[in-house]
């Protein structure tokens, strides 16, 4: 299905590309909103802070550094 039902669709090469997050589209969102996806973003980073130690902690265990991945 993946190999011959989806078709990209055809680019545009006329048009200038610009970044579709402007100042004044942030600006509309509540402030409701934006806390509620910073704590969010706040605790998915705090969980790979954590896993980074873990990897750290097995490599001086004596891991090699092509399998701390798989940590």
């Amino acid at each position: 299905m993946l190999l011959f039902g989806v078709r990209e669709p055809p680019r545009q090469h006329d048009a200038p590309r610009t970044n579709p997050i402007r100042r004044e589209n942030l600006r509309r969102l509540s402030r409701r909103l934006l806390s509620g996806w910073l704590a969010i973003g706040a605790v998915c980073t705090l969980a790979r802070f954590s896993e980074a130690f873990l990897v750290l902690r097995a490599q001086q265990g004596g891991l090699a550094l092509a399998w701390t991945p798989l940590c």
